[in-house]
């Protein structure tokens, strides 16, 4: 698709270089300009909108999404569709002046999407003034997930910034079946479940040993994943033969589960877990929700060398 607005490419441009005085201008320009319903939404904002963007707007204006035979985006002023678009882009490289001059001004809502690329480009000025005016660190930051410091377990000085300022890590989603520990088993290194501990992280109501079990995940190494079930281990009591979801107020997550982190350890073949595991004294005999061990899983994938392991070779 082409558009012909290039004005309102400009106004990205501006919001994203903090040219405020610029940006004011262009948007009164812009909003002279379009006044003619007849033109398709897209092409009187000059991009294209993504699927998060529209659900964004619907939800700052408290309306049901998805949209409605009655409530079609093209039905919304398309001046909301802009000014969250410009709060994205000032987020992204920390404008506070021009996001303030969003919230203040012009009365836009804090946008989900705007917070989650400032968390991503480490601009703390514009996230402290978002919290502010409202933004509550501790809400999903999309439907059904859990809280912005999931997103962000892997980076120290994300995850520090994030307690300092209120974020609970022991949140968790609506389902009770996302949240940030566990997460953090898989992704984080020591020194961040260190700081999640002091700030109070209660890795005992968490899948975090069945997480870190997995292995090698994106820029972590198997050796890593082990120094991390080590941690676990040795600093927060949890006990090494825990279900998943043991701890979950949810019946169907522990009945439908059961898995015990040496399960999760064969079935990602990870094999120094699977060692490191049974070398901390781990019961191999314990069976899933469909009644079978860690070893009848190792069985079933073909994975020989876990067999091995498992039976003492």
């Amino acid at each position: 698709m082409t558009f012909t607005n290039s004005l309102g490419y400009e106004m990205e441009v501006s919001a994203n270089h903090g040219d405020l005085t610029r940006l004011q201008a262009q948007l009164s320009q812009w909003e002279s300009q379009n006044t003619d319903n007849s033109i398709p939404l897209e092409e009187r904002l000059g991009f294209k909108l993504s699927p998060p963007e529209i659900e964004e707007v619907h939800r700052a204006l408290d309306l049901p999404f998805p949209p409605g035979p009655y409530r079609e985006p093209e039905k919304i002023d398309p001046i909301y569709f802009m000014l969250n678009r410009l709060m994205i882009q000032a987020a992204k490289k920390d404008q506070v002046n021009v996001i303030q001059y969003l919230l203040e001004e012009r009365r836009w809502a804090v946008s989900r999407i705007a917070v989650r690329r400032a968390m991503a480009t480490y601009s703390f000025a514009v996230l402290e003034l978002f919290q502010e005016f409202g933004w509550d660190i501790n809400e999903p930051v999309s439907a059904y997930q859990c809280s912005i410091l999931r997103k962000v377990v892997n980076s120290e000085p994300r995850v520090r910034w994030c307690l300092i300022h209120g974020a609970d890590p022991n949140s968790q989603n609506i389902g009770k079946n996302i949240d940030v520990l566990s997460h953090a088993g898989e992704y984080a290194f020591i020194p961040v479940l260190e700081l999640l501990a002091a700030h109070g992280g209660d890795f005992r109501r968490s899948n975090a040993l069945h997480c870190a079990a997995h292995g090698r995940v994106g820029y972590s190494t198997e050796e890593e994943r082990i120094e991390v079930l080590a941690w676990l281990l040795e600093k927060t009591g949890i006990d090494i033969n825990q279900r998943k979801h043991e701890f979950s107020s949810m019946d169907s997550w522990r009945r439908d589960t059961m898995e015990t982190a040496l399960h999760c350890a064969v079935m990602s073949n990870a094999l120094g877990c699977v060692r490191f595991l049974l070398e901390k004294g781990i019961d191999a005999g314990l069976r899933d929700f469909q009644g079978k061990t860690a070893r009848d899983l190792a069985v079933e994938n073909g994975y020989h060398e876990a067999v091995k392991i498992l039976d003492g070779q």
